[in-house]
Parts: C-alpha cells; structure tokens; sequence
C-alpha cells in the first residue's frame, strides 16, 4: 500500500473510530499493520479499539509496540495508563501518565488519571498532589474535587476530606459518589448519622448503587443498627453478586448478633470470591476462634499480615520466621503486634518456646516493659525505639498458639504466669491495708477510645453504681485515660495518677481481693496475675471469651457476665451487684 494510500486509510479509519463504528476501524487500522507493521499511530489507535472491545492485554501488547517505536508522543502513554489501570497494574500505569505528562504538563485529565492510579495504589500524598495540579487548572471541576475529598480521608486528612467533598456536591448536588465519599469521610470521624443520610442521598441518585449501600450497611452496623445493616449488605449483595466486600461485613454483623455458624458460612462464600481476602480470612479466623475451633482458626488467623493495616510491619525482619522447629540455643526474637491485652495474655507462651532450646528475646509495649522483666526465661527485653538485637529467628505473639497446636485442652494454665514486684506491692499494701475489715474491689468500666467499638465493651462509672451500695466494699479506680476522671464526687478510692505503667497496677491489684472490669487489659493483667477477676461481656465478645459460658479455659480465676442484649447492660451489672452481696 503506497504512503499516499496509508494516510488515506488512517484518516478514514479515525473518522469511523470517532463516529463509534469500533469494528469497521479495527479492520482498516489491520490493514495499515498489514503493509506498515511499524505504523505507531495504526498501533496505538488498534489498541484503543482493541480496549474498546474489551481485548485489554492485546490492547497493551499493540500500544506497547507504538511506544517502542516513539517513546515521545503523549496520547500514547496515556492510553496505556489507562488500559493499564483497568487491569489493576497502577503503578506501571501511573509511570506512563507521568512519561505522557512530560510532553503534555498542563492537561488536567492526565493529572486526574495519574492522581487516580496513585491513591488506589495507596499514594496518598503523591495523589493528593496531582489533584491538586488539576484544581489549579480548573478549580470548580467537581471530579478532581471528589477524588481529592477521597484520597485526603484515606491519608488521614478527614477535616479537609469532607471540605472538599462538601465543594464538589455544592458545584453538583446531583452527584452520587461524591455524597457516598462524603459519608466515608463522616463515617471516619464517627459522625454515623450524618455519614447515614450521605449514604441515602447517594442512593437516591443512584438506586443501584452497590457500594452506597455496602457503605450504609457499615455505618448501620456502627451504629448498632444491625438488622437495617444486614437488610443493605444483602441488598448490595443482591445488585452484584461477587461483592466480596459486602459478604465480608455482612459476616461481622452476623457475628455481632452472635450468628457465629451463619458468619463463618458468609466469610466463606467472601474467600470463594476472592481467594486472597486477607481482611475475609482474618474476620474467618476470629469466628472459628470464638466458636473454640482453634486448629482452623489459627491456621486462618496467618493471614492478619496481609491486611492493609498490617501489610508492612512483618516483613521489615528479614529474618526466618519460627514455625515451631527444635532451635537449640538459637536466639528467637519474640514481639508484641497488637494491644496490651494481647501481649498479657499470650507471654505465657514465653517458657514453651524456651523448652524448644531457645534464647528469649522479647520485644514489648513501653508500659509492659518492667512487668514482664518479673518473667524468668527472657534474656533480654526490648521496647519501641531501641535498636533490634541479633537473633536467628522471629515470631510474632499472637501466632505462638498455632505454633503449638494449642486446643481448649492445651491451653498452657500455669498461672500466676507474671507477679508483681515485692518492692512495688509492699508500698501500695501499706497504703491499701486501712481498707483491711473491707473487701477490696479494683473496677475499670472502659476500653481504649482508640478502639473502633469501644462503646459496645463499654460503660461509665454511673452504671456501676448499684455495686456502690453494698456495704463492707471498697472500690480503687483501675481506669486509666480520659475517662478516669469519672471517679471525681464519687467514694471511689483513685490512685491512677500512680499507675504509670503495668507494673504499678499489678502490685496495686495485688492487695486487692477482686478485680471488675469490661473487657479491657486489666482483666488480662488480673487473670495473669491469678487474681479474681469478674467480667463484663457485650454481646459477641472478642473470641477469646468463647461463647455461651461463664468461665475462661485461659484464666482459671475469671467469671465471665455476659450480656443478653445488645443495649442492656443493667441485667448484668445487678448479677455483678448481686454475687458481689454474697462475698462480704
């Protein structure tokens, strides 16, 4: 085909592109490739038509080819960012929008697409940046200012999340993403009602929108709603089938309605949708776990280092990770991965591994440090900060228990596991002996604020107060944090200011008689200790507590108050008032 011929053939075969004629352009831009193999522009706009088609990977192979052939014309980076970002490859297509950008500086489309490839590969600050390169050449484009409002809530900016979104729905009321963002945004700062009227907006506009009314469902849940959301998870589910998502918080639902076998079906059916559903996985482990199915549940409970909030922290050691293997004087580096209440509770694997020939070394939580010093069989013990140690080998806590195959059975019970200081107890007993002709009670009525659903594990001093008319008993505040303060008026005995780390409340606890708390990690301290502690449950509990029991296969001196409904914590509190009469 003469040169004359193959222009020819391109312009007529844009003009068919560019009325939407896709196929009849793919058959001359063939042609083209036919006589000209090397033809950059035939190339790269068959690849188009080839994405069009939906034929994503011929379509990157045909671009690909034009860009090897003229690396510097812009249109064809960006159309390879683009096909590349459909495939799910956004950090190679971010590349090709930045080459593309290089030709093309002032294109605020580029700039949005750049600034989409990079938040969903989780770039927050570099996405930010590129949005605001589109504001600042079109400053009331309501897209940029959506996609800005988003990736400031997922980088942690929520005020000025939901100023921009709010900016974005002012210039387009009529925008349903933008009011499903905003309601994340609200969602994220605990403004549930708010964050709920968001969602329905949305979903006004938008009556099939699956992921509005996933994101309801969440806020729902939130909110202790659960029957309305588990009515807009299914809902969510019903517009698209493989929402693995929605099948994943249906099943925390499920589980918050104590539904443990219809949670762990509904995780299940999520993981067949997605196979590497780690945040699925984790949420299966923690159902098998409450359920005392621990051969499966540990097995699953592997997959919390693949979740995003994990992702990262455990594969900085460059270190083999132990698998339970003989390690005959190897040193084994032991570390804490989650709250206090978790490395109370699991250092009592701390002599086994010792048994197995390994030298301990155990990375902690700042506040545990002088506690856990008290353990015999650690070598050495370290905190944030401090520069790691040399070891052959490492192991998070929390998996130590699939390490050993540990069953209800095999529960390692040798309790007290840790003790308070001799020096540190003698100083509080002197303090807390003019309370002798008493019983001593220790009371902590609420978790971390940092914990998600902390107002479902916990109360304030108020509620506790029918405890506080039984005569012949003393109470010491045990609550540290902002709610400590609630003691203030009270006869409630507060020496928190004291409690500067846990080995000052473990030599308070023990001169104590008894230990009342929620679930918080005194409770894990106390039983740890093997002080007598009672418990106050919510509904669906963590899965350490089991189901449908009052005792702890893991503290054998704890007595567990479970709730039977999910706002009524007063049946509970007068059974506590109730058997606490009896021990005067």
């Amino acid at each position: 085909m003469p040169d004359l011929n193959i222009h020819q053939s391109m312009l007529a075969a844009i003009e068919q592109h560019q009325a939407g004629r896709v196929s009849e352009a793919q058959a001359i831009y063939e042609q083209v490739l036919a006589a000209n193999p090397n033809h950059p522009d035939a190339l790269h706009l068959l690849g188009v038509a080839m994405f069009q088609s939906k034929q994503p990977m011929r379509a990157i192979e045909l671009i690909e080819r034009a860009i090897a052939i003229n690396p510097l014309v812009p249109d064809f980076h960006w159309n390879l960012g683009r096909v590349l970002a459909t495939v799910g490859r956004h950090e190679q297509a971010a590349n090709h929008f930045r080459r593309a950008l290089v030709g093309q500086p002032d294109h605020p489309d580029i700039w949005n697409d750049l600034g989409n490839a990079l938040q969903i590969s989780g770039q927050w600050q570099q996405s930010i940046a590129a949005y605001h390169q589109v504001l600042a050449r079109r400053p009331d484009d309501p897209d940029a200012l959506n996609n800005l409002g988003n990736a400031l809530r997922e980088g942690g900016q929520l005020d000025f999340s939901i100023r921009q979104l709010l900016r974005a729905i002012e210039l387009r009321p009529d925008f349903p993403e933008a009011h499903n963002n905003l309601g994340n945004a609200y969602q994220a700062v605990n403004r549930f009602d708010d964050a709920i009227a968001e969602y329905q907006k949305s979903l006004s506009l938008r009556p099939d929108y699956a992921q509005a009314y996933n994101n309801l469902g969440g806020a729902l849940r939130a909110s202790d709603k659960l029957d309305e959301a588990i009515a807009s998870f299914n809902r969510a589910i019903s517009l698209r089938p493989d929402f693995a998502d929605a099948y994943n918080n249906l099943g925390a639902t499920l589980l918050d309605q104590d539904k443990t076998d219809q949670a762990i079906a509904t995780y299940r059916r999520a993981i067949e949708l997605r196979p590497d559903f780690a945040e699925a996985h984790h949420n299966l482990s923690i159902a098998l776990l409450s359920k005392g199915d621990y051969a499966a549940g540990w097995a699953e409970h592997g997959w919390r280092w693949q979740m995003k909030e994990l992702i990262g922290t455990h594969q900085r050691l460059a270190h083999p990770q132990w698998t339970g293997e003989p390690l005959n004087g190897k040193r084994l580096f032991l570390h804490a991965e989650q709250g206090f209440g978790d490395t109370l509770q699991f250092v009592r694997y701390l002599p086994l591994a010792a048994q197995r020939g390994a030298t301990i070394i155990l990375a902690c939580q700042r506040e545990l440090v002088r506690l856990l010093k008290t353990m015999e069989g650690i070598a050495e013990i370290l905190t944030e900060g401090d520069p790691l140690p040399s070891f052959d080998v490492h192991c998070p806590l929390l998996s130590l228990p699939g390490i050993f195959g540990t069953t209800e059975e095999t529960i390692p019970v040798n309790i007290p596991y840790l003790k308070a200081d001799e020096v540190l107890s003698s100083r509080w007993r002197k303090r807390v002996e003019q309370y002798s002709e008493k019983l001593k009670v220790g009371i902590t009525w609420s978790g971390s604020a940092t914990f998600k659903l902390n107002h479902r594990r916990s109360v304030t001093l108020d509620m506790l107060s029918p405890l506080f008319d039984i005569e012949n008993v003393q109470f010491f505040s045990l609550q540290k944090g902002e709610t400590s303060s609630q003691t203030k008026g009270t006869h409630v005995i507060d020496w928190t200011d004291e409690l500067i780390d846990f080995a000052e409340t473990a030599a308070l606890i023990d001169n104590l008689d008894l230990v009342i708390s929620v679930d918080t990690s005194v409770v894990h301290l106390a039983g740890a200790l093997g002080k007598r502690v009672w418990v106050l449950l919510g509904i669906s509990p963590d899965w350490r507590w089991l189901r449908d029991r009052t005792d702890s296969p893991w503290y054998p001196a704890m007595r567990l108050f479970r709730k039977s409904r999910m706002n009524d914590w007063t049946s509970v509190i007068d059974q506590v008032a109730q058997e606490l009469a009896c021990l005067k």
